[in-house]
């Protein structure tokens, strides 16, 4: 079992200190993995939720893998239908190679209508576009990641005769897929390797994950080279009644050890945990969130290290 957790680049708990200090200390208690999200920019509708400050994500990533050695960076996840491309091929592949091969590609389709407007990106209002934008991006990333002449003619982008390096150190880059829906499934099994829901409950991961075994074997896929990696919101508390169907690593440390194995029993393989973002934990301080990356180190991991 696997497990990373978010840095704090947004929110009030967000600062550069803040951010240096929780990935250096992440790496130093052997954490797989450290996240970021991505937003541009913050509607003042959604202040409440993400905080009077967001520093962009890839920029967070870079930064972090100049003060870091061995922990892997990565993003849960990128909204590919309001990224341009061939920047975003470029940045992943430049992030790749400066950090040695400590990158994870998570892509999604952006939450809503309004984050495709502010980035200049027209929609449908239903969805459909911003799918087909993020399978569009995802096949140029393939291109131009593994083509020495690589060769672009999609809806939106018409390039050839070009080179774009350096390409990723890791070949195949990993590329793990957010969202909830069926449609995420599809997606994992098409071009990528993990499959990274937000805030599935326990039943929700057992019932998808026979999906995306039987979705693998029809694409002609091994089931077992994809793996689960919910991004959950966790806290070690001292009330057990806060431990609930919805927020089941928000819990004492035995009920967050016996959930974490039920999710282990239900197919995840790695986890991306978060401290902060969610109304519960709205509250939090740098020092709780450290605090909660301290001790769910210290008292939950190791009962899930082979």
């Amino acid at each position: 079992m696997k497990f990373g957790i978010m840095l704090p680049h947004y929110r009030p708990v967000a600062s550069t200190e803040a951010i240096a200090k929780m990935a250096k200390r992440a790496e130093e208690l052997e954490f797989d993995s450290v996240w970021v999200t991505d937003l541009i920019a913050v509607p003042n509708i959604a202040y409440d939720r993400f905080g009077p400050i967001f520093y962009e994500a890839t920029t967070v990533l870079s930064y972090v893998a100049a003060i870091t050695s061995t922990v892997r960076l990565g993003g849960s996840v990128f909204a590919l239908p309001f990224r341009n491309a061939i920047l975003m091929a470029k940045i992943v592949a430049s992030i790749d190679a400066l950090s040695y091969g400590r990158f994870i590609l998570g892509v999604g389709v952006a939450g809503a209508q309004s984050e495709m407007l502010q980035m200049g990106v027209r929609d449908d209002g239903r969805g459909a576009k911003r799918g087909e934008r993020a399978d569009e991006a995802l096949r140029i990333f393939q291109e131009v990641w593994t083509s020495d002449n690589p060769s672009i003619n999609t809806e939106n982008y018409l390039i050839s005769d070009f080179q774009l390096l350096p390409k990723p150190v890791q070949q195949p880059l990993p590329i793990w897929v957010g969202g909830n829906s069926r449609r995420s499934l599809r997606r994992t099994v098409e071009f990528g390797e993990v499959w990274n829901p937000a805030r599935p409950t326990i039943d929700e991961v057992a019932a998808m994950a026979p999906r995306l075994k039987r979705m693998a074997e029809a694409a002609g896929k091994d089931p077992d080279d994809f793996g689960i990696a919910p991004r959950i919101p966790t806290k070690l508390v001292t009330d057990e009644s806060l431990c609930t169907d919805v927020n089941p690593l928000l819990g004492t440390p035995q009920q967050v050890i016996d959930n974490v194995g039920r999710f282990r029993d239900a197919g995840v393989t790695s986890f991306v945990i978060d401290t902060f973002s969610i109304p519960e934990l709205y509250g939090e301080t740098f020092d709780d969130i450290y605090n909660t990356m301290e001790r769910f180190a210290a008292e939950v991991v190791p009962h899930f290290r082979d």
